[in-house]
């Protein structure tokens, strides 16, 4: 017992890693791969199924029940980031509005 409040001081005393919007590809690839295979699962994936398995509603509808409330006007789906294609960037905008 002793030593199990002692690993969640240190855990909680530990300063938070950098937020970051990239999944390495480890991640996204080879997470859960087992030996002789090529490919893993896809930890994002998953979270998205899971997501939809519990319909959980829009990215903004979410914002609103969570208290966040919508997101500003000035937020501007028109400008797409250059790393996304035209095809992910339609169906982002889909979801999110």
């Amino acid at each position: 017992m002793y030593a199990k409040a002692n690993e969640s001081v240190f855990v909680l005393s530990q300063p938070a890693g950098k937020v970051d919007s990239k999944i390495v590809s480890a991640v996204r690839n080879f997470l859960f791969k087992m030996k002789n295979e090529f490919f893993g699962s896809d930890l994002v994936a998953r979270n998205i199924q899971r997501g939809r398995d519990h319909a959980i509603g829009f990215y903004n509808d979410v914002r609103i029940k969570c208290g966040l409330g919508a997101l500003p006007e000035t937020f501007n789906l028109s400008k797409k980031p250059a790393e996304l294609s035209h095809e992910i960037w339609k169906a982002l905008s889909e979801v999110i509005i």
